[in-house]
């Protein structure tokens, strides 16, 4: 897989960092960033000693402090370990940044956090080689069943290899992903999807489709009244219509401001992120549904279900346009259900 994933099939809270423009790099600065990660990386990190330790915490946290939890566990402590382990990567992650216990979750990232913790008993038994009774967790699961679909679980089943789960994960990563993004949609409260407008097609990609929308929301019917009215530079427009490049965050805010008059435009944000993750999506599924259909047999029964798409879809554009609306509609169902968003730890 292209990226890497955090848990059976959720990618790794970083790589999501750095699509939404927040680098942990940026975020520690140089220094503490490379200091941090040796840490992490340290085979012994029971023997770092407390007041070094304590130190890097304190500048991580910007003074706010860690809770106790992670730093026993990220001392050693094999209690406080077992207790990271139990809510997870993605659980952990979000505990870490919300630790003054503030707020609870948006909709989408208790959907995030209630998916891994869903993932707990069949990640046990995939461990333990048992393949079928993970493929039987799965299908049992309220949350889990409509993210894998039949022919995944019947591909589960037969797995004799963990080393050879890796497709199989990274097929229903996508779906999942696809899912989160509806979630984050969904959290408005609105009963119709906006973004299912923006979908990829087979003519445009993300990005194409996203400036045919910000043109209308222009008033623009050609790239030169468009020109016009926002006042960027020719090349810079045909690049965005032809789908090669998104404008940065910089760019974006200015477009905001003078298409809607609101630099903050809540609806104008969240198509441009979504579009990045769209594109990003893609590229990853795409890279792996070349790679498949080049493998050869044996190679190519090693890689299913690809190179079809999560629910038999045969392209990244067709999978969209189908999934999109679905998990829209389950989301808003769901929320609509669930009120109250689940809370972590203390």
């Amino acid at each position: 897989m292209p990226a890497p994933l955090g848990g059976l099939f959720l990618f790794h809270p970083e790589i999501v960092l750095k699509l939404m423009g927040f680098s942990l790099r940026k975020m520690f600065g140089e220094a503490l960033y490379k200091r941090v990660s040796r840490l992490l990386a340290d085979e012994n990190i029971e023997d770092v000693g407390p007041i070094r330790f304590e130190a890097i915490a304190e500048e991580i946290s910007g003074g706010a402090g860690l809770p106790d939890t992670f730093l026993a566990a990220l001392q050693g402590d094999e209690e406080a370990r077992r207790k990271l382990d139990d809510i997870g990567l993605w659980g952990a992650f979000l505990w870490g940044m919300n630790s003054s216990r503030r707020h609870d979750l948006p909709y989408h990232l208790d959907y995030v956090v209630s998916l891994e913790r869903a993932c707990q008993e069949p990640t046990k038994l995939v461990l333990e080689r048992d393949f079928g009774g993970a493929a039987r967790a799965i299908a049992n699961h309220p949350l889990l069943a409509p993210v894998v679909d039949q022919r995944a679980g019947e591909i589960l089943v037969k797995m004799t290899d963990r080393d050879g789960l890796l497709p199989w994960r990274a097929s229903v990563a996508v779906e999942a992903h696809l899912s989160i993004l509806a979630a984050w949609e969904a959290q408005s409260g609105s009963s119709e999807s906006k973004l299912v407008a923006l979908l990829p097609t087979s003519e445009l990609n993300p990005i194409g489709v996203w400036f045919r929308w910000i043109k209308k929301e222009a008033g623009a019917k050609s790239i030169t009244s468009f020109l016009d009215r926002v006042g960027v530079a020719e090349a810079t427009a045909k690049n965005w219509s032809s789908g090669k490049q998104l404008p940065t965050m910089t760019v974006h805010k200015l477009l905001m401001e003078s298409i809607f008059g609101d630099k903050q435009n809540a609806l104008g944000w969240f198509n441009y992120w979504a579009a990045k993750q769209l594109l990003w999506l893609g590229y990853l599924a795409k890279k792996v549904e070349r790679g498949a259909k080049c493998a050869k047999d044996p190679d190519a029964r090693a890689v299913l279900p690809w190179p079809a798409y999560p629910f038999g879809h045969a392209s990244f554009e067709a999978w969209c346009q189908a999934r999109y609306p679905f998990w829209f509609d389950y989301h808003a169902r769901r929320k609509r259900a669930k009120g109250k968003a689940e809370v972590l730890p203390a």
